[in-house]
């Protein structure tokens, strides 16, 4: 068994990934970050920064979340096909640094991968490594650093399950969404 060290990380962190993929997002992700930080990330709801209301954020069944604020419905900001507020992103904030704020947990490494996305403007190409954690019976997907990942595979051996970049660990029967769900990129 493969087990990983998850050390707890801070909104401040999240809010860096965010900006170091998408530059142009650094002044609204710094609002979302200041939103985080004064506690106004409450699941679904985020309170204005003034703190006279609060808008409702719902999932639009995608994957992606929606925001009743003018900004959203008027002038969103775009990444990809999702469209973001301040809200949005301070949601997407809070709940990743939420995966491991408490403490440093011990868990199972399911399987790795790279994901690859290319902009739809162009040829570039990103690559971000992840890893499939097992905590209990619940699967978080989560971003590690090509360290980590080069680390983890090396650590495979001839009985785990090899195709391309993707590695899994685990005895169980593989669900073909996992293996087949990243964007091939040639």
């Amino acid at each position: 068994m493969i087990t990983t060290t998850i050390e707890p990380t801070t909104p401040a962190y999240w809010a860096a990934r965010i900006v170091a993929n998408h530059p142009e997002l650094a002044t609204p992700v710094a609002r979302a970050l200041e939103l985080v930080e004064a506690g106004h990330v409450r699941g679904r709801d985020v309170d204005s920064q003034s703190g006279s209301g609060s808008y409702e954020l719902t999932p639009d069944g995608k994957g992606n979340w929606l925001c009743n604020c003018p900004a959203f419905v008027y002038r969103p900001l775009i990444i990809g096909r999702s469209h973001h507020c301040k809200h949005t992103l301070a949601r997407a904030i809070s709940d990743r640094a939420g995966l491991q704020q408490s403490q440093r947990r011990t868990m199972k490494v399911e399987a790795i991968f790279i994901e690859r996305s290319r902009y739809a403007w162009g040829e570039h190409v990103t690559e971000q490594p992840v890893a499939w954690l097992l905590d209990g019976d619940e699967e978080i997907k989560r971003e590690i650093s090509r360290e980590e990942y080069d680390a983890l595979r090396e650590t495979a051996t001839d009985d785990d399950y090899r195709d391309g970049d993707y590695i899994s660990f685990s005895t169980r029967s593989i669900e073909w969404h996992d293996v087949f769900a990243e964007d091939r990129v040639p």
